[in-house]
């Protein structure tokens, strides 16, 4: 060492041997000097995805438990409703909502089930569920991504606008993300989430069953949104006789193809009473079912064209399975 009189001065050793301190030279000298296991987790990868920036951006804060859940909010001093918009149960937090929540779990249920995938989402926390789920090698990482966003829309909706959250909504926004990736949102009120292959009318078959003493029934259906993909969806509808669940599952049928903002539609059944009643051709005189008929009614008038066929019941066997 050798001391002079001149006055001190700061040097950057890191890096390279300019002296010069630059972005670029201490990243590089943080993942020299250091054992960083983020370096090659999903949290760096995470950027290369093919999924939209605010996306990646939303993850980043979700996983640090930046973005407005209520727990946050109150941390801040604000006042409102403790308990979670999607479950209505329990208090809501970064965990809750992305994993524990009752709805969240649901969701992943038929997630799973329309992908074929056997990989359960979990974890401690956020990060760790998409740390698993990239670490399963599952293919594109980014359904986890779009799954977690959509999930928080559908809260957004549920917290400001009052409606009730639907999980198919979940569900089928998040799978035709997956299998239609776009990073293209100039006019996110038109069709965001289906890419424009996608033809205007929508094909959909549905069928509903209830047990002879009318203890438990319940109502599914196939949506097909293009030539490789389908979806498919199932409700318990309670206690009912044939015609109520068939009418329930005309209803979720109409109530799914509205969150795809598809205004023509091809609706079919193996229910000749309610298919004739859709056409007009027919009237349901049952009082106890003229809550759900007033339902449908709306909401047919929210598409430009709606096609209802009736089929035989050996062509709509597929929704039996669901």
């Amino acid at each position: 060492m050798i001391v002079t009189g001149n006055e001190d001065e700061l040097i950057w050793t890191g890096g390279d041997t300019s002296g010069v301190i630059s972005v670029k030279n201490v990243y590089e000298a943080l993942i020299s000097t250091q054992n960083l296991p983020l370096i090659t987790s999903w949290r760096i990868q995470m950027w290369k995805w093919n999924i939209p920036q605010k996306i990646k951006l939303f993850l980043w804060l979700a996983v640090n438990n930046k973005i407005s859940t209520w727990k946050n909010l109150q941390h801040r001093g604000w006042i409102g409703q403790e308990r979670c918009h999607l479950c209505k149960k329990e208090e809501e937090d970064c965990s809750h909502l992305f994993i524990f929540c009752s709805f969240t779990t649901a969701v992943w249920t038929n997630i799973k089930r329309n992908t074929k995938i056997d990989h359960r989402w979990n974890g401690n926390n956020l990060g760790d569920c998409i740390a698993n789920w990239s670490e399963a090698k599952l293919g594109s990482p980014s359904l986890a991504a779009y799954t977690c966003w959509n999930n928080w829309l559908e809260r957004n909706v549920a917290t400001f606008e009052g409606k009730e959250p639907s999980i198919s909504s979940v569900v089928i926004k998040s799978l035709s993300n997956y299998h239609k990736p776009t990073i293209k949102h100039k006019n996110p009120r038109t069709r965001p989430f289906l890419n424009a292959d996608i033809s205007e009318y929508l094909v959909s078959f549905f069928n509903g069953a209830a047990q002879a003493d009318g203890r438990c029934c319940g109502a599914g259906g196939i949506i097909k949104l293009s030539e490789s993909m389908t979806f498919k969806w199932f409700v318990n509808c309670g206690a009912g006789t044939n015609t109520k669940v068939e009418l329930m599952g005309a209803w979720e049928t109409l109530h799914i193809e509205k969150y795809l903002s598809i205004q023509k539609l091809q609706v079919l059944g193996d229910s000749s009473v309610i298919i004739n009643w859709l056409n007009k051709k027919g009237n349901l005189m049952v009082s106890a079912l003229e809550g759900w008929k007033q339902r449908i009614i709306i909401l047919k008038g929210k598409f430009v064209e709606t096609n209802f066929y009736h089929i035989f019941h050996n062509f709509n066997m597929a929704t039996d399975e669901q």
